[in-house]
């Protein structure tokens, strides 16, 4: 019984493990570095009578900017509510809509560095492990508009969100 509990607890953390390594590599973005593929999120548009240009998310009149994520990322969604309206002030550096609801991009900038000299996410054993152990100096930030690594993103809504029902 000993060995079969260390046999199937050895395995858990190697396919930790195999996930972590594997899953670094992916560059989930590739078109940040090629300008010429914005248009997968964006549409531009030519301001009539001057040579400026509006840059707008590819999305018609009648979707939000979490339709343009899902497209690309379709399991995604499970991950937090979107289109819920907050009835608070959200911190100015996390958008809402004008409907004042959430989408992907309230908590996250695909804009932003793929990559921190610290961790921008909470860790688990296994990922802190895996850092010791290959010398790791970079971490995702999963382009999130604030470090999460202690819950500070979420806590800066989720704070808001006890005040206001209790």
């Amino acid at each position: 019984m000993k060995k079969s509990f260390v046999i199937v607890v050895l395995m858990l953390v190697l396919t930790g493990v195999s996930t972590v390594i594997f899953s670094e590599d992916i560059q989930r973005h590739p078109f940040l570095n090629d300008k010429e593929l914005c248009n997968i999120c964006h549409v531009i548009y030519n301001i009539t009578g001057t040579t400026a240009k509006y840059i707008a998310i590819n999305a018609d009149s009648t979707s939000f900017p979490t339709d343009v994520c899902l497209e690309c990322h379709p399991h995604r969604v499970a991950d937090h509510p979107v289109h819920i309206v907050v009835p608070y002030a959200a911190p100015k550096d996390l958008p809402l809509t004008k409907k004042r609801e959430i989408t992907c991009i309230t908590c996250h900038n695909p804009h932003f560095e793929r990559f921190s000299n610290r961790p921008w996410m909470p860790r688990s054993i296994i990922q802190k492990m895996y850092d010791f152990f290959k010398g790791k100096k970079q971490h995702k930030t999963y382009f999130l508009r604030r470090n999460n690594s202690q819950g500070e993103l979420c806590i800066s809504c989720h704070r808001q969100v006890r005040r206001h029902i209790w």
